[in-house]
């Protein structure tokens, strides 16, 4: 099996349970709207649109991940990794798949967090909720998200992504 066709699989693995988290997003973000325009926050529509564009793009994101599996592979491999993977010998190549599909998961839960969380900040950083021990709760889980979607990040293009991403960005090989 090769490197891309192993990955290929975990992509869309994770495709399925981006279904999944796009499910509870649409019951978490419903059940905080819902408390929102109880509330009488003007900013509701804002809200709402936000909310709108993040389950689209959880579900686009799946559907490519089903859908396109194999593309996506290829963009996130080097190119020098269509070697066929061998269990016994190649033990690298099948830690930098293990590592990438670990970092696409994260990423897959860690960046609607990020949205869900910035948007309870917007909310609590009115005066009258600023003094609310919600609000340092939502500062604290903000951060360990940033957190987890920089080790996502890392562990998805690996030690060397961002100059990898460069060049591939700039179209050209890798020095």
């Amino acid at each position: 099996m090769k490197s891309r066709e192993l990955l290929s699989v975990g992509l869309r693995v994770c495709g399925v349970l981006l279904i999944f988290l796009g499910l509870r997003t649409i019951s978490n973000q419903y059940m905080s709207l819902g408390m929102l325009s109880y509330n009488g926050d003007e900013r509701i529509q804002v809200y709402a649109v936000v909310t709108v564009i993040e389950i689209a793009l959880i579900f686009l994101l799946a559907l490519a991940l089903l859908k396109f599996p194999n593309l996506v592979a290829k963009k996130l491999l080097p190119r020098e990794s269509d070697d066929k993977v061998e269990f016994s010998k190649n033990g690298k190549e099948l830690l930098s798949i293990a590592f990438c599909l670990m970092g696409v998961y994260i990423l897959s839960w860690a960046i609607p967090d990020l949205v869900n969380n910035g948007m309870w900040l917007i909310h609590f950083s009115e005066r009258a909720y600023a003094s609310d021990s919600n609000y340092a709760e939502t500062v604290i889980v903000q951060i360990t998200t940033v957190v987890e979607i920089v080790i996502g990040g890392f562990l998805c293009f690996g030690a060397s992504g961002l100059g990898n991403v460069l060049w591939k960005l700039r179209g050209m090989q890798r020095a």
